[in-house]
């Protein structure tokens, strides 16, 4: 079972350094990269490039957001335009982890996060580690154990965040 080693608690965000970010890391996370105080993620509506990282962070803590920061210890080189390439996630192919590995760690064959961290560590590519929100989930070594899911299991997840997102705008046209 792949690790977060060691995640202190989260008190500021270092404009300098870039971030891997876990949203809701205790179940299938959603991924993001903060590069140089900029948020870039794919979420099923679109992409998010060059969003105010510590505008996020400061509201994913007033929703009591669980969340792990990993420092990236890479330079990270064309963010925006890896993201720019893509207009969302989809249902078959393409998740929150597809533009986040073509910027981290492109010769890496994993396929989800929890395949990848471990690689990273290996690469000796993260730095420090961060929580937010899960002091009670770490483990009696002080680390935080990711869940393992299968690919089948993002993409009904996502296609579930799609119909309930149709489903509400159904709603509103209705005037409901």
């Amino acid at each position: 079972m792949a690790e977060v080693l060691a995640p202190k608690k989260f008190v500021d965000l270092d404009p300098t350094k870039n971030y891997l970010i876990l949203i809701h890391p205790q179940t299938i996370p959603h991924l993001g990269l903060i590069v140089q105080g900029k948020y870039y993620s794919l979420t099923f509506k679109e992409a998010e490039i060059g969003l105010d990282a510590e505008q996020l962070l400061s509201k994913l803590k007033r929703a009591q957001k669980k969340v792990i920061l990993l420092e990236i210890q890479k330079e990270l080189k064309n963010t925006a335009a890896v993201f720019s390439q893509y207009d969302s996630v989809d249902t078959s192919k393409t998740s929150c982890f597809v533009p986040l590995k073509t910027v981290v760690l492109p010769s890496s064959r994993s396929e989800m996060v929890h395949q990848l961290i471990p690689e990273l560590y290996d690469a000796q590519l993260i730095g420090d580690s961060y929580q937010i929100n899960l002091e009670n989930l770490l483990n009696n070594s002080g680390n935080f154990e990711l869940r393992s899911y299968t690919k089948e299991m993002i993409f009904s997840y996502i296609q579930a965040l799609k119909n309930r997102d149709a489903t509400g705008k159904q709603n509103t046209i209705k005037g409901n």
